[in-house]
């Protein structure tokens, strides 16, 4: 039995256009600090990532049962809403997820569970393959229905996209990425190793490059650990607040620039990453802040080194193919996709999830 967003969301919880920023109003900048924090090394899985019982993670297909709730989910979405852009400028998040969980399906239930074991608890990574790839806009639905079963979905960018094609754009030969907003996910060249600003991030394969674009996963975790067993005056310094380039995504009111640190604990002991180096050094190259110190530029060019040390015998490679989806928890791992010609395309999704915490996003867009 179909049921409607009407009869199940009243018109109070509704996130209306005229009233979306004062539902989600946008918090102040945390100031996050090392000092009061004592620095651990960090036990999790996620360390081990290329070991066998890690690498399953990587072998799991969509079944039949999965494809067909997925197009059951499809047909009531276009039926309430007729596209995911119209139901994502009249409605919430939240409330979007609230209808999509309100038809929960078993055999996705099943699934995300599965899914949610292997990001948090496993080697942070989980790449599913087989996903039915649709027409675009039926796609776009069945991405945004999928992720709801993880988490809630976050936005793309400051024009509250969910999900975001990721296809090369034409870069002039006398430009490099810094000369304007370009995000460089959206561009052929390397896009070096990072995490996305959300607590997991989704990447479904369209079509893939015929030469390059091969992903590269290394422990985040690992990197860290590393950093305290060596230079844990630098890691001190990873631990305090970076400036870093929102990029032109920033929403009204917020500065083009972000402040938050690279690495954090929480009182758990739960490790909390955010890393972009070129967007990094870009707000201090870009904006009028206080200038880098010697030490804050020690501890980065440290952290670059210790990445690649880390990546020269710890890493997992491989090349997505049409229909992989592959899903990353940016606090576990960071994640690298080398440079590649020709025509490419993915859909690019970020989740929160409140089974693992998260830094404030960089482009200032709340979790809803």
């Amino acid at each position: 039995m179909e049921i409607s967003l009407k009869k199940k969301i009243t018109k109070n919880d509704l996130c209306k256009n005229k009233n979306i920023h004062k539902v989600n109003k946008i918090k102040k900048p945390v100031n996050f600090s090392h000092k009061k924090q004592s620095l651990k090394p960090i036990n999790h899985p996620s360390v081990k990532i290329l070991e066998k019982a890690i690498l399953e993670d990587f072998r799991n297909v969509l079944k039949q049962e999965h494809k067909e709730a997925l197009e059951k989910h499809i047909i009531s979405f276009k039926r309430e809403f007729h596209s995911l852009k119209r139901a994502s400028s009249l409605y919430s998040g939240i409330d979007l997820k609230k209808f999509i969980l309100s038809q929960r399906d078993p055999s996705l239930r099943i699934l995300s569970k599965e899914i949610g074991r292997a990001l948090f608890y496993g080697s942070g990574v989980f790449l599913l393959k087989n996903f039915p790839l649709t027409e675009q806009e039926d796609l776009e639905i069945s991405t945004f229905v999928f992720i709801c079963y993880l988490g809630l979905p976050v936005y793309n960018n400051r024009d509250k996209i969910y999900v975001w094609s990721v296809v090369p754009q034409q870069i002039e030969s006398s430009k490099y990425p810094q000369d304007a907003n370009y995000r460089i996910g959206n561009t052929g060249l390397a896009v070096g190793f990072h995490t996305d600003t959300s607590t997991l991030a989704g990447l479904l394969c369209i079509k893939q490059a015929q030469e390059g674009g091969e992903n590269e996963i290394i422990s985040a975790v690992a990197v860290h650990n590393k950093i305290l067993k060596t230079r844990p005056d630098l890691l001190k310094v990873l631990y305090s607040n970076f400036f870093i380039d929102r990029r032109g995504e920033e929403m009204p009111g917020e500065k083009p620039y972000a402040e938050i640190p690279i690495f954090k604990q929480t009182k758990s002991g739960q490790l909390l990453a955010h890393w972009t180096r070129l967007y990094t050094y870009e707000a201090y190259r870009k904006y009028d802040v206080k200038p880098l110190t010697n030490l804050q530029q020690e501890a980065l060019e440290y952290l670059v080194n210790v990445v690649r040390s880390i990546a020269s015998s710890q890493k997992v490679v491989f090349k997505a193919q049409p229909g992989d989806f592959l899903l990353l928890n940016n606090n576990l791992v960071f994640h690298n996709r080398l440079a590649f010609k020709g025509d490419r395309h993915l859909l690019r999704v970020w989740i929160y999830s409140k089974k693992h915490s998260a830094l404030p996003h960089t482009f200032g867009y709340p979790y809803q």
